[in-house]
C-alpha cells in the first residue's frame, strides 16, 4: 500500500491555527502513516507535498479588492535592505480574490461529473455517500447551467447527456439509480466527461469536468503519461479539471498532476462522510469564478535575480521569472514565497528594483487586465542585516525550504541515490535550526519532525550513519 505524509504534521498545526475542516479541500491533504517503518518503502512519496497549499495554514491579512480589480496584491520582503553578506532576500506575494457576494451574475457552468462505479464502491458504503454529496451538488446548481452526468466501470458511459438543469427530479433518479460493479476505466470516463462538456463549451462559460474515482485505472489506457496529456489537450480547449479521490488503494499522485496539468483542484477525502463538504466547495467555485489564465511577471536588472520560487513552478527569463497561477474563484487566496540573490560583484546603486506584473482574464468582465506593482529593495554593502528578518516571513520561508528538502530527498530515494537524500535531508534541517539559538518555534516543530523521521529512516534501513 502506498503510504502518505505522517498526520501528525495536521494535528499539531491545527491547534496553532485554529483551522479544520478547510485542510480537507486542499490537494495537500494527508492519510495516516503506516505505524511500522518496515512495512513501507520510505516515509514520503516526492508527489505527495505541495508547498502551496502546506504554507497557506499560516494566517494573513489579506486586503479586500479595490476599484474594478477582482484580484488584489500585497507584497513585502523579509527584510528591508540587501547587503553583501546575506546576499538575498524573500519576496512574499499575496494574491486575493473578491468575496462571493461582491459577484453578480456570474457566467453559466458548463460540468461533467464523471462518477466512477467499479465494484470496490460496494465498499464503506462509498457509493451510498458518493449519491448524497452528488444530489447536494446538483441543489446547488442554476436552473440554465449546464450538467451532465458520465459513469465508468469497465467501460464507460453517458447516464444524462448535457443539457440545462432545469428540473433537478430526473438527475436525481438516474444517480440513485448507479450501481458499482467491474474495473475502473478511468480514462475513457474522463474522456467521455470532455465530450460532453465540448459539446456546449464557450469561452464566457465555466467550462469544468469533476473525475471522482477510489481506486486505480486498470483497464483501457492505464499509463499515466497519456491520461496525462488527454487532460492537457482539452485543457487547451478551455476545460477545466478537478479530481475528487478516496480509499487506501488510491492512485493520488496521478489525480493530482491531473489536476494540475487541468487547471483544477485535487481533493483527497480521507472519509466519506467528507465527500459532501467537497462536493459544496466545487460546486460554490464553480458558480464563483474570478479569473482564468492567471500569470505572474517577476523583471529584475542585472543586480538580482530570481533564485526559486516556492511552491509554483516558474519559467526563468534572464533574471527574473514568469509564473503560471490556477483559477481563481471567490475569496480564492494565494501566498508566493520568492527568493531574490543578488549577482556576483559589488553593485554601484543605492537600490534594487523589481517589477512584478499580475495579468488575468476577467470571467464578468470578458477582459484581460494587466496589474503592475514597482517596488525597489535598498541595497547596503557592507549592512550586517540578516535576509529573514521580517519573523512570520521568516517561518513561512523555513517551513517551505523544509517541504522543498523532504520532496528533492524523496526524489532521490526513489531514483536510488540514498547518499544524495541523506545529505539534502541533512542539510535542510541544520539551516532550519541554525535560525533559533534556543529552540524551533512550535510552527516549525512539525516539518522538523518529519524531516528527522526521513533521516531515522534511512539510518536503520539504508545503513546510512548518524549525523
Amino acid at each position: 500500500m502506498k503510504t502518505k505524509i505522517f498526520i501528525y504534521i495536521i494535528t499539531m498545526l491545527l491547534p496553532i491555527w485554529g483551522f479544520g475542516q478547510d485542510i480537507l479541500d486542499t490537494d495537500s491533504y494527508i492519510p495516516t502513516v503506516a505505524s511500522t517503518a518496515r512495512a513501507i518503502p520510505y516515509p514520503i512519496a516526492s508527489d505527495e507535498l505541495d508547498i502551496q497549499e502546506m504554507i497557506k495554514i499560516f494566517p494573513y491579512e489579506y486586503h479586500k479588492p479595490s476599484n474594478d480589480n477582482v484580484i488584489t496584491m500585497q507584497a513585502a520582503f523579509s527584510a528591508k535592505n540587501i547587503n553583501d553578506k546575506s546576499g538575498k532576500t524573500v519576496l512574499e506575494l499575496a494574491l486575493k480574490a473578491k468575496d462571493y457576494h461582491s459577484l453578480l451574475n456570474s457566467p453559466q457552468v458548463n460540468v461533467s461529473l464523471v462518477i466512477d462505479k467499479s465494484g470496490s464502491m460496494k465498499e464503506e458504503q462509498r457509493m451510498e455517500r458518493l449519491k448524497q454529496a452528488i444530489h447536494i451538488f446538483i441543489d446547488k446548481l442554476r436552473a440554465d447551467d449546464i450538467i451532465s452526468l458520465v459513469v465508468y466501470d469497465t467501460e464507460p458511459y453517458v447516464l444524462i447527456s448535457a443539457r440545462k438543469v432545469g428540473d433537478k427530479s430526473q438527475l436525481h433518479q438516474a444517480v440513485n439509480l448507479i450501481t458499482p460493479e467491474g474495473n475502473t476505466n478511468l480514462n475513457g470516463g474522463m474522456l467521455y466527461g470532455y465530450e460532453e462538456v465540448l459539446k456546449n463549451s464557450m469561452n464566457y462559460k465555466t467550462n469544468k469536468v469533476i473525475l471522482f474515482t477510489d481506486g486505480v485505472a486498470n483497464i483501457g489506457v492505464t499509463k499515466p503519461e497519456r491520461i496525462i496529456s488527454l487532460a492537457k489537450q482539452f485543457n487547451k480547449l478551455g476545460i477545466d479539471l478537478s479530481t475528487i479521490g478516496f480509499g487506501k488503494e488510491l492512485q493520488f499522485s496521478l489525480l493530482k498532476k491531473l489536476a494540475r496539468n487541468g487547471n483544477g483542484k485535487a481533493y483527497y477525502v480521507k472519509n466519506t462522510e467528507d465527500l459532501q463538504t467537497v462536493f459544496i466547495q466545487e460546486a460554490e467555485n464553480l458558480i464563483s469564478p474570478v479569473a482564468r489564465d492567471v500569470t505572474l511577471e517577476i523583471r529584475t536588472n542585472e543586480a538580482i535575480f530570481v533564485r526559486e520560487v516556492y511552491g509554483y513552478e516558474c519559467r526563468q527569463t534572464g533574471g527574473g521569472a514568469d509564473i503560471s497561477l490556477p483559477n481563481f474563484h471567490a475569496n480564492q487566496s494565494a501566498t508566493l514565497l520568492i527568493e531574490l540573490e543578488k549577482g556576483q560583484g559589488r553593485y554601484k546603486g543605492k537600490t534594487f528594483p523589481v517589477s512584478i506584473g499580475l495579468r488575468y482574464f476577467d470571467i464578468q468582465q470578458q477582459k484581460t487586465v494587466n496589474y503592475p506593482l514597482n517596488l525597489e529593495i535598498n541595497y547596503l554593502a557592507n549592512g550586517k542585516e540578516a535576509f529573514l528578518g521580517e519573523e512570520n516571513i521568516q517561518k513561512k520561508y523555513l517551513y517551505a525550504l523544509g517541504t522543498s528538502g523532504l520532496i528533492k530527498a524523496a526524489s532521490a530515494y526513489e531514483n536510488g541515490d540514498v547518499d544524495y537524500a541523506f545529505e539534502v535531508l541533512t542539510r535542510t534541517d541544520k539551516t532550519i535550526q541554525s535560525f533559533y539559538s534556543i529552540k524551533l518555534p512550535q510552527e516549525l516543530q512539525p516539518i522538523h519532525q518529519l524531516l528527522q523521521e526521513c533521516k531515522n529512516y534511512l539510518i536503520t534501513f539504508s545503513g546510512k550513519q548518524a549525523q
